[in-house]
């Protein structure tokens, strides 16, 4: 078994987060979790990040600094300006419901 790293922790924050905030279950989750017991944690961490924002979900502050310090070691770095266009989406949209009148 290799030991667990940056990325390791990020996904398992990211996963954590996921089910506080969607109430996800573990069978939910369940297609995630293989990907981590194989060792696909790119591929886990891809998958809960592209679940939150197809949820609209903003990442709080702590994970986004943890992803944005992975992109070097583990040459993540288009996955993370991706990352951070969602982010902005979401972020827009938020702002503009926010600042509409309300009748």
């Amino acid at each position: 078994m290799r030991r667990p790293d940056e990325l390791d922790k990020l996904t398992d924050d990211a996963r954590a987060f996921l089910v506080e905030k969607l109430h996800l279950t573990d069978e939910d989750l369940s297609d995630i979790d293989s990907l981590i017991e194989y060792n696909e944690t790119h591929a886990a961490l891809m998958g809960l990040y592209a679940q939150a924002c197809g949820e609209g979900l903003l990442w709080p502050d702590h994970l986004v600094e943890q992803f944005r310090e992975l992109p070097e070691r583990f040459d993540l770095g288009r996955e993370f300006d991706e990352f951070m266009k969602w982010q902005d989406e979401i972020r827009a949209k938020k702002n503009a419901t926010a600042s509409e009148p309300v009748s």
